[in-house]
């Protein structure tokens, strides 16, 4: 292979691409052998590379396209300029266009249009004419120095310096290997990406004239690479806040001010006439009279002489205050009694731009009825659940077994590939950990696990508003359950799902229908078939009555809500008001984002029915949490509750002094309908239960306040912050064997004291 060429794709993996070897042997050429290792001399695995790939020649074909038609030796210099291309696909999906720099038979062209003059959808126009070979398949490579192949390699340590080589095969052998570098010696390449987001970041004044910023390091900053490769070295902070649109009004003369007369006009509006010289107050009422357009302005004189008059305008108006305004001008159409002298000259330029400045969201909760309201609501928003329910699989907990340093996950033979799903977080061992790929025995990490789980089996988390997997296609507006569940008891109705497309965007779907494991949905998925996890909002239960500060902290679990302040009125017509402040700039107003949507209900799907104790004890238990990974119930008002034991592997249902009152035997994920203790009986929901109690009670959501997300086009403080830097050494173990035994010491400088790592 030739003119091998190494890019950095993101922080584990890495794309090489090379041109066809110049001879391939006089058999045909199947494939290419693609390696990878730390060193130069691709030993480090016990004398082999530590990666070893092949990939098929038609796989790792790096071509877009192929021309059905070309006309490099007509007459006509139209035609010359033409080339036909087999499949319309690439220009209606956008990869092919005007501006396209593409290499035909080893020419650069320049697509400079599409169907010009009605020569055909894959007709392109370049530049210049088309000089290669007549001959239809031809294949199309885009770029300024493309090659003729491309595989990438996945999974690799961030930050780590790879090499890579590539070798051709054909029926008869392999071919050499060349590199980066080839024929001299071979370049690394280092799989790296920008940081992530700070994990938490707080702000708070001091005092009139300082804030206090806080931040802590992005996640997987611990990892010896640091933050996708690299260890962060400093944390650029910017503070912005608004600006109001400040503009000048400058009228000069080469001689001096005269008598005249002259107009303005903003946005096709247009003032009276303005006398030259006249104060600051009959300009600022002469603009204060487009009335469709300025609702509040403030005019200063800045400057004044004889042949110079300036005029400071700001935009204050509660609706234009801190937005960028467009450019007032002279309206010298304006009929007035006084012309301007030739001498005088008008000019307006903007002092200051205007800038959005944060304005939080604020809405009302409100409980109303015909009666006195008690009871409870279900408040949702957002789809960012905690790490608190158990992953299973046919009802029973997934056990993941993992070394240290480690990628790939042991699944204990159980095939979680209806399970877990490429790019969903989880936690083992109390680390979280992005799924790449799901086999039948093991998942494959994106980066690797640090502390492994010490040989034994864990149990691993996901988020808890996690309610099924299901594969869907292009055009879907159904799905099922990949491993049977019902939904009837986690979805209602008018619910809004969240799934991952294919290429790892979020689509929202809103419920129309569930029957069973199958859930009727509209609009129609738009993605390309996929298999996803189905994650419904992230909800809590809270009292009807809730303090200020109870409604706070109950609205601050959900991790998508961020700062929020409440406070509360009431009670009023039987109910309670409740005014919420949502002080986190995310700039994103209450359901215009289906992904964020503050609701509330009166009614709950995720509940149980349980009889058999008698009027005390028997009645509907809501879920309200997680424990011991799996979910909590309780009957609202008592203090009874339903939840898993793990010291003694059994579902319990207790009474408010947490006395044993009905147990079954049982590791079961979700709550066991039979077996209890006691003659209880358990029947799961299908249908919804009221929270709320009284005549016609409700619960409304109004928006007092649209947000205002700050824009950072006002910064008044930047500056960038050396973070420190933790030495990271390396220990790097190598065998044959998958399972290693024995020990090593490890000692540290000239000390003695030595530690055994086994």
């Amino acid at each position: 292979p030739g003119n091998i060429v190494v890019t950095v794709g993101s922080a584990t993996s890495l794309q090489v691409a090379w041109d066809r070897p110049s001879s391939i042997g006089g058999a045909e050429l199947s494939s290419f052998i693609v390696q990878y290792d730390t060193s130069p001399a691709f030993t480090t695995r016990n004398g082999m590379p530590l990666g070893h790939l092949t990939a098929v020649e038609a796989d790792a074909d790096a071509s877009i396209g192929v021309v059905s038609e070309s006309y490099p030796d007509s007459s006509d210099p139209i035609l010359r300029k033409r080339v036909m291309i087999q499949d319309a696909d690439v220009i209606s999906q956008g990869i092919i266009g005007p501006g396209s720099m593409l290499v035909i038979n080893g020419q650069h062209l320049t697509v400079s249009s599409v169907d010009e003059e009605s020569c055909g959808v894959t007709c392109l126009t370049m530049d210049t004419d088309y000089t290669g070979t007549n001959v239809s398949g031809m294949k199309i490579y885009s770029g300024l120095d493309p090659r003729q192949y491309k595989f990438s390699i996945m999974g690799l340590i961030p930050g780590t310096a790879f090499f890579v080589r590539v070798a051709a095969v054909n029926e008869k052998s392999v071919g050499p290997f060349a590199f980066a570098g080839y024929p001299f010696h071979p370049i690394s390449s280092t799989p790296m990406d920008v940081p992530t987001a700070l994990s938490w970041a707080s702000i708070s004044a001091i005092s009139e004239g300082e804030l206090r910023i806080d931040y802590g390091a992005p996640f997987s900053s611990d990892r010896p690479y640091g933050v996708n490769g690299s260890p962060p070295s400093k944390y650029h902070i910017e503070v912005a806040t608004g600006a109001q649109e400040i503009q000048e009004l400058q009228i000069t003369s080469t001689t001096t001010l005269q008598d005249g007369s002259f107009g303005l006009v903003l946005e096709g509006e247009k003032t009276g006439c303005i006398d030259i010289g006249t104060s600051a107050e009959t300009v600022e009422q002469a603009l204060g009279s487009l009335v469709s357009i300025i609702d509040g302005v403030s005019v200063a004189m800045s400057a004044q002489s004889s042949s110079l008059l300036k005029y400071t305008i700001t935009f204050n108006g509660p609706s234009i205050a801190n937005k960028d305004q467009p450019l007032i001008g002279v309206d010298y159409t304006a009929v007035c009694t006084q012309s301007l002298d030739s001498t005088i000259e008008i000019k307006i330029r903007s002092l200051q731009d205007g800038a959005e400045i944060f304005r939080p969201e604020i809405v009302s909760l409100s409980t109303q009825g015909d009666t006195e309201v008690s009871g409870y609501i279900e408040l949702s928003v957002g789809y960012q659940g905690d790490y608190d329910m158990i992953v299973s699989i046919g009802n029973q907990p997934a056990q993941f077994k993992v070394g240290p340093g480690s990628r790939w996950v042991s699944t204990m033979g159980d095939d979680l590939s209806a399970v877990l799903h490429p790019g969903e977080t989880i936690v083992i061992g109390d680390e979280l950990v992005e799924v790449h790929a799901v086999s039948v025995d093991e998942i494959e990490l994106e980066e690797y696990h640090v502390q492994g789980t010490d040989g034994v089996a864990v149990s691993g988390y996901r988020m808890d508003n996690y309610i099924g997997s299901a594969t869907i296609s292009s055009g879907d507006n159904t799905l099922t359950e990949a491993n049977a569940l019902s939904l009837e008891s986690l979805l209602r109705p008018g619910e809004v799902i969240e799934v991952t497309n294919d290429v790892g965007g979020k689509e929202y779907l809103a419920v129309t229908s569930i029957t069973g494991s199958s859930v009727l949905f509209s609009p129609r998925f738009a993605g390309s078939t996929t298999s996803t996890s189905i994650y419904a909002r992230k909800k809590v239960i809270v009292p009807a009555n809730s303090s200020s500060a109870a409604m706070q902290a109950s609205i601050k679990s959900l991790r998508d809500v961020g700062s929020v302040e409440v406070s509360r009125e009431g009670p009023n017509s039987f109910g309670f008001t409740w005014y919420i402040t949502f002080s986190s700039n995310m700039g994103i107003s209450s359901c215009s984002l289906q992904s964020w949507c503050f609701a509330s209900s009166t009614e709950s799907v995720t509940h149980i029915s349980v009889s058999g104790l008698g009027q005390e004890y028997d009645g509907t238990y809501i879920q309200t949490s997680f424990h011991d990974g799996r979910p909590q119930y309780e009957l609202l008002g008592k203090s009874f509750s339903i939840s898993h034991d793990a010291a003694s592997s059994e579902w319990r249902l207790y009474s408010g002094d947490a006395s044993v009152i009905s147990f079954v035997a049982s590791s079961d994920a979700s709550v066991p309908l039979n077996g209890w203790s006691n003659g209880v009986s358990i029947a799961l929901s299908v249908s919804t239960t009221p929270l709320l109690v009284g005549q016609n009670a409700a619960v409304d959501v109004s928006i007092l306040q649209a947000d205002v997300q700050q824009s950072f086009q006002n910064i008044v403080f930047s500056e960038d912050i050396v973070a420190g830097q933790p030495e990271v050494q390396e220990v790097e173990l190598l065998s044959d064997e998958d399972d290693l035994g024995g020990s090593f010491e490890l000692s540290l400088g000239t000390t003695s004291q030595k530690i055994i790592v086994f």
